[in-house]
């Protein structure tokens, strides 16, 4: 046996690994992103404040 040798075979036929993302994978990995990085919390913080704003908008308008 050639246990813990290399044999001609092996060394001669490289290792191809294929790797496809799917959606879901990359969707997870940008929101990762958003929560680690300044801008991608400043960008929720923002949203956040718009939506806020919307809706004491919509509710002062349709009260007065």
């Amino acid at each position: 046996m050639a246990e813990g040798r290399e044999t001609d075979a092996v060394a001669e036929r490289p290792v191809e690994l294929a790797y496809r993302p799917i959606v879901g994978e990359l969707a997870s990995a940008l929101r990762a992103r958003a929560r680690s990085t300044g801008a991608g919390r400043f960008r929720r913080r923002a949203l956040v404040w718009t939506v806020g704003g919307t809706a004491v908008g919509a509710l002062l308008s349709s009260v007065g």
